[in-house]
């Protein structure tokens, strides 16, 4: 059977522990709190403890509880998955009239920030020995919003902020990426030209219209729902981004929903609205450590990526 007061103090300066019904209660102190919580939890994740930190006035207060075994089969988002990339291939089927290699290169980009978002985000989880938030597909309505994006629940509490932010950022990262991919093959190849031609808000705001092929109009809409993702709203990648650095505003939700909403993505909207309470909410085991630097600088780069590819080619 674990020590677990022996395991604390390996780690932690220790000044008082008092032992609860399923678990321990010690008040701690750390030179380093981040990486001596980090290798807590990992030695203990294994013998079936969980550990958590906060800050209470000028002390650091470490709960370590036995964790209760969870069962989840993981159904709903498979389901979720297969809704999303079946709204994706009648989307296509709608716009492009038949089944064609104009509507596969069209579908390609939105189906491929699907798999990008899911398989990125569990290898996150994979190499860095974490248990992965659960990430909800939002399937759209063919011949409108083929693809809405992803919901996320904070059913598994990460550790610190950084696994918070890398788990959300890094399978963004990779969306993003898979996008800017797509739409420079488009042009730069000029991959299944058609009678199309985007309108995207840079076309609103200077008049200037911006020609494409199928290959490049599901590039726009993914670059539209990317964007929509980054939004700070409850629940949404960028909500969970934003969560990482600082605490919850009203404002955030508010400015979203005006967003999604203007944009025609009202279904996300509304599930932002009914998630508000619980989206921030998004809590980590570790709650004294802040969120790295280079992390923060991180996302402002991707914002401004993702703004900008949506300013640029978005569909509206």
């Amino acid at each position: 059977m674990v020590n677990v007061e022996e395991k604390v103090r390996q780690h932690f300066t220790v000044f008082d522990v008092f032992y609860l019904e399923d678990g321990y209660e010690f008040e701690v102190y750390s030179n380093n709190i981040k990486r001596s919580f980090l290798e807590l939890y990992r030695e203990l994740e294994l013998e079936g403890y969980r550990p958590s930190i906060n800050s209470v006035g000028s002390k650091y207060v470490l709960k370590v509880m036995k964790e209760e075994e969870r069962k989840d089969s993981g159904m709903y988002q498979l389901l979720l998955i297969f809704a999303s990339i079946a709204s994706v291939l009648l989307d296509g089927y709608y716009k492009i009239g038949a089944y064609s290699s104009y509507m596969l290169a069209y579908e390609a980009p939105l189906l491929a920030i699907i798999a990008l978002h899911e398989s990125v985000r569990r290898l996150v989880s994979y190499f860095k020995k974490i248990r992965p938030m659960k990430s909800y597909a939002i399937p759209g309505f063919p011949g409108i919003i083929p693809f809405m994006g992803f919901i996320t629940t904070n059913t598994n509490r990460p550790v610190n902020r950084d696994e918070l932010f890398d788990e959300t950022f890094y399978p963004l990262l990779a969306s993003l990426a898979g996008v800017a991919l797509f739409i420079y093959l488009g042009y730069r190849f000029d991959i299944l030209t058609a009678a199309q031609q985007q309108f995207s808000m840079l076309t609103s705001l200077i008049g200037i219209r911006i020609g494409g092929s199928v290959f490049v109009a599901g590039s726009a809409v993914a670059a539209t729902t990317l964007f929509v993702n980054m939004l700070p709203g409850s629940s949404l990648d960028g909500g969970l981004l934003i969560s990482s650095m600082k605490k919850y505003s009203l404002l955030y939700d508010l400015l979203s929903v005006i967003i999604m909403s203007f944009l025609g993505y009202f279904v996300l909207a509304l599930i932002v609205i009914f998630m508000q309470r619980a989206a921030y909410g998004t809590d980590v085991l570790d709650r004294v450590s802040p969120l790295s630097t280079n992390r923060k600088v991180a996302y402002f780069v991707l914002l401004i990526i993702s703004f900008a590819l949506f300013i640029t080619f978005g569909a509206v």
